[in-house]
């Protein structure tokens, strides 16, 4: 009777590991996607600025990254939703930057604008599956990192704003270029290294652009624009990798 009543815990416990392997394949496969969609938009970004292409204008970074907004929370919130909550946003701060021109401004709003919306889509989500409202800091390990990203890219794109600023008016021969594809490099670096926490994968990844990036770009900066652009890209087959690696990660979280 003893031996039954372990073996009865042992198969228990056997069936509680199962399950907690499957969430964490289930949790790559939905950051693997989610890196899918984000590696081509910051492959794209970088690729735009090293063939100085000017089709799209200065800020064909700011229509890709509402682009990426929608597309990578258009199955929680649904199509109408999400292009009433990101095209209007897109709208508004388009029509403040040109009246105010004002970075810090763009930049915060920016970021409020993203985190209001992937949490709003986080809560929708929540709803569908019969869950109670999520809390903030109770959100699963991949939508915190993703927010991480979030917040840490946009002060990126702040510091290049506050540098160009303040360099480009009291430097000569203040270089734009290098410092865009140096400050973020660095932000991509940190946000692959950081997402080593999901999979070991993007770690190396993320160490390989954080050396690579500056030094190719103190040698020539299209070569940094080249690398990082290259690096995005790699992201993004290897998250489509683990998305489609993972047939419980093929839905949202």
């Amino acid at each position: 009777m003893k031996n039954k009543e372990e073996i009865k815990k042992i198969m228990e416990t056997i069936d509680v590991l199962k399950i907690l392997l499957m969430e964490g394949e289930r949790e790559r496969g939905i950051f693997g996607k989610g890196m899918f969609y984000w590696g081509i938009i910051n492959g794209s970004i970088f690729l735009y600025y090293y063939l100085k292409s000017n089709i799209f204008g200065e800020l064909f970074w700011f229509y890709l990254l509402y682009i990426g907004f929608f597309v990578s929370t258009v199955e929680a919130m649904g199509l109408l939703r999400g292009i009433l909550y990101w095209g209007s946003s897109l709208i508004i701060l388009m029509l403040l930057f040109n009246l105010t021109k004002n970075w810090l401004l763009f930049i915060t709003l920016l970021l409020v604008s993203a985190f209001f919306g992937y949490y709003y889509a986080v809560i929708l989500h929540s709803k569908k599956r019969g869950k109670e409202r999520a809390a903030l800091f109770k959100l699963p390990l991949g939508n915190k990192i993703a927010i991480f990203w979030l917040v840490m890219m946009c002060g990126v794109g702040l510091l290049v704003g506050v540098f160009e600023a303040k360099l480009g008016a009291s430097l000569v021969n203040f270089d734009y270029n290098f410092l865009f594809v140096v400050l973020l490099g660095f932000g991509i670096s940190v946000g692959l290294f950081v997402s080593g926490l999901i999979d070991k994968g993007f770690l190396i990844i993320g160490v390989i652009s954080m050396f690579g990036i500056p030094v190719l770009s103190l040698i020539n900066v299209n070569l940094g624009y080249v690398m990082a652009s290259g690096v995005s890209f790699i992201s993004s087959i290897y998250g489509g990798y683990l998305y489609l690696k993972s047939g419980k990660g093929r839905s949202y979280p």
